[in-house]
């Protein structure tokens, strides 16, 4: 409740707790309205794909958060597909960080559809989110019509050939 009021809070840095998906949920309530908030780090803090999905929500209504690290949290497909409908409509995200969560190839090809048309985003990092190949294929689609984005970390998802030929082919045309 106090982010609802609170107009001078500029980052707000939670990891390592163990709010999971009910504090998230309240968090993701007050960032609908919060104004101020730049930067939300939740690293570790088993929020799962509930708590990710209202993270998906508040981000369609918060015009204002840069930077939100979501690393370790247990998301998953469902979390991964919430967070790239928000991207969709979000136009102030500058940083996501989704590292080691297990959003997989359905929830990256949602996020990489919102790549898409996000015209904001600059840095995405989903190390170690079994991605594959299907979510390399997809990310590299979205790399063709993307120009925002400029660092993209993918370290640690069994991408093979298939996956590294299409981002290939995307860095031809991503210039």
């Amino acid at each position: 409740n106090a982010l609802k009021e609170n107009n001078s809070l500029v980052t707000l840095i939670l990891d390592g707790n163990d709010i999971g998906p009910g504090g998230t949920e309240r968090i993701a309530d007050a960032l609908k309205v919060n104004t101020t908030l730049q930067v939300l780090s939740l690293r570790n803090n088993r929020i799962g794909d509930e708590g990710a999905i209202a993270l998906g929500n508040a981000l369609q209504k918060n015009f204002t958060l840069q930077d939100l690290n979501l690393i370790g949290n247990s998301i998953g497909p469902q979390g991964g597909i919430a967070i790239g409908n928000a991207l969709k409509e979000n136009n102030s995200l500058v940083t996501l960080i989704l590292d080691g969560n297990d959003i997989g190839p359905g929830g990256t090809e949602r996020i990489a559809d919102a790549l898409k048309v996000n015209t904001t985003l600059q840095v995405l990092s989903l190390r170690n989110n079994r991605i594959g190949d299907e979510g390399a294929i997809a990310l590299g689609n979205a790399l063709q019509k993307n120009f925002t984005l400029q660092d993209l970390n993918l370290i640690g998802n069994s991408i093979g050939p298939q996956g590294g030929i299409a981002i290939g082919n995307a860095l031809k045309e991503n210039n």
